[in-house]
C-alpha cells in the first residue's frame, strides 16, 4: 500500500492515472478534488468526520493527504479477483514533523483496512507513565474495532494475546468467525500503547493481500457433514505423524511429522489448495549465466582432473530440455564446495536454465519458461512416469522412495514430489520435485538433498502417542480457508502449519516455533508462585518453558532458549554472547544463579559497565569477595535493579526464579 507525504496539490492531481479524489490542506481548511469517480465531496467529508471521532485525531497535524487507488488485486486467487474488479482503497494520511503521522485506510466497501499512528515524541520519556492491565486495555481496542468495523462483534472473535517483550506493547489478535467456526485467511492484529494508553496499530494479516477485507459474510456457507470425529479418523488413516528425520542448519534429528491434509468438511475427501501460478511463485533464474569464479578458485579448478567435460554437460542439457534449443552462455560456479556447470538455452523468445552438477553431471534444476495451454490434462499415472523417468535419466536417485511419490494437479500443469528416506524415515522438505506441463514437457526440475549426518537415535514415545499429544493442541479443527471457489470449510490445521514433534513432546511448526505456546504451558504449581501476576505476564510476553512446573531445576540451555525465544539451536553462537564458557558442554546441566546473573547482565547490554576502575564498593553484599570473577556482574546487576542483596551464587535456579529475573530486564 503506497503512502504519499507531504504533496504539493500539483503532484497529486497529476497521477490521474489513479482517477483518485484527492484533499490536500490544512485540516478541513479547504477541499480540492480532481475527476472523481463513484465518490461524492459529502461522502469523502462524511467519512472523513467519522475517523476523525474514532481515531480522536486533533486538527494540529500540519499536512494532510487523501489519496484513492485501485485495489491491487492479483492474489493468484480467481475468487478474489473477480470479487474486487473496479475496488479500491482510499488513504488518508496526517503528518507534522513535531507530532508524527497518522494513516488510515478505508475499502470501497467502507470497512477499515489498515490504522498506524506513529509518534515523533521520544519514546523514553511514554515509559514514564503508568501501565495499563490486560482486560482494560481489552475495554479501549473492543471501543475502537467496534466503531471502525461494521459488525465488528459479529464478525471477528478474540484469538490470542500477547505482550512485546521489546517494548511492552499489548497485542490483540482477532480472526475472522463465520458460524462459529474461523477463517484462517484473515485476522487483524491490534496494538494497544499501555504507555500512551490508546491504540496505536490495526493490521488486516492475510496472504491475500487487502483483497481479502472485501469479503461478504454471504460468502461463508455452512455445509459440515462429516463431523470432527469421523475427521480424525480420516486424517489418522490418510495422513498421521510419522516418524521422521528434521534438518536443522547441519544437524538432523528423529521427530513425528506429517503435511497436514484438508479434509473436505461436506464429503470427507482430501483437496489440496491452489497454488498461486507457477510463473509468478518461482523465482526467475540468473539474467545471465556467467563465470564468476575468482582467480584463485578458476586455478583451482584448472587443476581439478575430475570435472566432466562441458561438451557432455551440453549434450545432456539439450537433451532434457530439446534439440531445438541453443545453448547462449555456459558458466562454472562453485557452491559450498559443489561445482557445478549452469547453462542457459534459448529457442526464440523462450529460455530455459539448467544447473548440473559438474563432477558427475547429476541434475540439479531445471527451469523452463516456455508456457503453454494445452487443450487436456494428461492423467496423474503419465504425470507420474514423465517425471520419474526424468530423474532416473538424469540423477543419483540414491535414497529416492519413487513408490509414494505424490502428484498434485493443476490448471496449466502438475506437480510431483519425489520424497527422500534415510533409514526408511522420509527426510522432512529433501526429495525431488518435477513439474510437467500438460504437452509433456518439463516446466521445473529441483533437487533438495540436505547434506548431514543422519543417526538412528529412538525417540521414547510411539507414533500412536505423538498423535494423541498432536490431537490434544487445538491445532485441528473446522476452519474456512479460501479457495478459487470462494471460502471453503475443511478440516485441518486451523494454525496452517505442518506439526514436528519431538523427544520434547511439544508440538512445533517446521520451523521449530512453539505452537499455541500460551495453551501448552501447563504450571501444575502456579498457585503456590509467589507472584502469580508476574508468572501470567511473563507467559503473555512468550516466556516460559513447555512440559514443566515453576519449581523445576531449569537447564543452560533452556535458559538460553527463554532469552533467545525458543530458537534451539543457538548455542554454538550465543555461548560468548552471554558470557558463559563452554556452553556446548554444560548445556543439559542446571544453571547456577551466578552464570544467570552474569547473562541477564549480558542480555541488558551492561558487561561493559563491569570493567570500570574504582567505582565499586566492597560492601553490597555478605562475603562479596566470595564472588570472585562474578564481582562486579553481581554489583551491575544490583546497581540496575535486576537483583536485591539476598544471593545464592551457586543455588541451581529455578524457573520461578529465573522467569522473576528475567521481568526484571523488562
Amino acid at each position: 500500500m503506497k503512502k504519499y507525504k507531504n504533496l504539493v496539490l500539483a503532484s497529486v492531481l497529476s497521477m490521474s492515472l489513479l482517477n483518485p479524489a484527492f484533499i490536500l490542506a490544512k485540516e478541513n481548511k479547504n477541499i480540492n478534488n480532481a475527476e472523481t469517480k463513484n465518490v461524492s465531496e459529502d461522502s469523502v467529508k462524511g467519512e472523513l468526520e467519522n475517523i476523525k471521532k474514532i481515531f480522536n485525531i486533533s486538527n494540529d497535524y500540519e499536512f494532510f493527504n487523501i489519496s484513492r487507488v485501485p485495489i491491487d488485486n492479483y492474489t493468484g486467487n480467481k475468487f478474489l479477483e473477480k470479487l474486487t474488479k473496479d475496488s479500491y482503497i482510499t488513504n488518508y494520511e496526517w503528518t507534522d514533523d513535531k507530532l508524527g503521522s497518522i494513516n488510515v485506510s478505508i475499502n470501497s466497501n467502507g470497512d477499515l483496512v489498515n490504522y498506524s499512528n506513529i509518534k515523533n515524541k521520544d519514546y523514553e520519556n511514554l515509559k514514564t507513565k503508568e501501565n495499563v492491565s490486560k482486560k482494560d486495555a481489552e475495554v479501549e481496542v473492543l471501543k475502537v474495532l467496534n466503531e471502525a468495523i461494521k459488525n465488528f462483534d459479529k464478525k471477528f472473535a478474540f484469538s490470542k494475546y500477547s505482550i512485546d517483550r521489546y517494548t511492552g506493547n499489548q497485542i490483540f489478535t482477532y480472526v475472522r468467525s463465520l458460524n462459529n467456526v474461523v477463517f484462517v485467511d484473515q485476522k487483524i492484529q491490534v496494538t494497544f500503547s499501555p504507555y500512551e494508553k490508546k491504540v496505536t496499530n490495526i493490521s488486516t494479516i492475510s496472504n491475500y493481500g487487502d483483497s481479502i477485507s472485501f469479503v461478504e459474510d454471504s460468502n461463508f456457507k455452512k455445509d459440515d457433514k462429516i463431523g470432527l470425529a469421523k475427521a480424525k479418523e480420516i486424517f489418522t488413516q490418510e495422513s498421521p505423524l510419522k516418524l521422521s528425520y528434521l534438518i536443522n542448519e547441519d544437524n538432523s534429528k528423529r521427530v513425528y511429522f506429517t503435511e497436514i491434509p484438508n479434509i473436505n468438511a461436506r464429503t470427507g475427501e482430501i483437496e489440496k489448495i491452489d497454488k498461486i501460478s507457477y510463473y509468478s511463485a518461482k523465482e526467475t533464474a540468473k539474467d545471465e549465466a556467467s563465470d564468476n569464479l575468482s582467480q584463485v578458485e578458476k586455478k583451482k579448478l584448472q587443476g581439478l582432473k575430475n570435472l566432466a567435460p562441458q561438451s557432455e554437460a551440453k549434450k545432456i542439457a539439450k537433451e532434457i530440455i530439446g534439440d531445438d534449443y541453443k545453448v547462449k552462455s555456459f558458466g562454472t560456479y562453485t557452491y559450498d564446495k559443489v561445482y557445478t556447470y549452469d547453462i542457459r538455452l534459448v529457442k526464440g523468445e523462450s529460455q530455459a536454465d539448467v544447473i548440473l552438477n559438474a563432477k558427475n553431471l547429476d541434475l540439479i534444476t531445471l527451469s523452463n519458461y516456455e508456457s503453454s495451454k494445452p487443450k487436456s490434462k494428461l492423467s496423474k499415472a503419465e504425470v507420474k512416469k514423465i517425471a520419474i523417468d526424468l530423474t532416473r535419466d538424469y540423477t543419483n536417485t540414491n535414497d529416492l522412495n519413487f513408490k509414494i511419490a505424490e502428484v498434485t494437479m493443476y490448471d496449466d500443469y502438475a506437480e510431483v514430489f519425489i520424497p527422500r528416506y534415510v533409514y526408511t524415515r522420509p527426510v522432512i522438505g529433501d526429495g525431488i520435485t518435477v513439474e510437467v506441463n500438460y504437452d509433456k514437457n518439463i516446466n521445473y526440475f529441483s533437487r533438495n538433498f540436505s547434506d548431514v549426518e543422519f543417526n538412528k537415535e529412538k525417540l521414547n514415545f510411539s507414533e500412536k502417542e505423538a498423535n494423541y499429544i498432536y490431537f490434544g493442541s487445538k491445532d485441528f479443527g473446522l476452519k474456512y480457508q479460501m479457495t478459487d471457489e470462494g471460502p471453503k470449510l475443511y478440516y485441518g490445521s486451523v494454525n496452517s502449519i505442518n506439526p514436528v514433534i519431538g523427544e520434547d513432546k511439544i508440538l512445533r511448526d517446521e520451523n521449530e516455533n512453539i505452537v499455541n505456546f500460551k495453551d501448552q504451558i501447563k504450571y501444575e504449581d502456579l498457585n503456590k508462585a509467589k507472584d502469580k501476576d508476574i508468572i501470567n505476564y511473563m507467559t503473555d510476553a512468550g516466556f516460559g518453558i513447555v512440559n514443566k512446573n515453576l519449581q523445576d531445576k531449569v537447564t543452560y540451555k533452556e535458559f538460553v532458549n527463554l532469552l533467545e525465544n525458543y530458537n534451539s539451536d543457538v548455542l554454538k553462537q550465543v555461548g560468548e554472547s552471554y558470557g558463559i564458557k563452554n556452553l556446548e558442554k554444560i548445556k543439559d546441566k542446571n544453571i547456577l544463579e551466578k552464570d544467570a546473573v552474569k547473562a541477564i547482565v549480558y542480555y541488558q547490554n551492561l558487561n561493559k559497565f563491569t570493567e570500570a576502575k574504582d567505582i565499586f564498593k566492597d560492601d553490597v553484599f555478605k562475603d562479596q569477595k566470595s564472588l570472585k570473577d562474578y564481582e562486579n556482574y553481581y554489583i551491575v546487576a544490583k546497581g540496575f535493579g535486576l537483583i536485591d542483596e539476598n544471593i545464592n551464587p551457586d543455588n541451581e535456579m529455578t524457573l520461578e526464579e529465573i522467569l522473576y529475573l528475567i521481568n526484571k530486564t523488562m
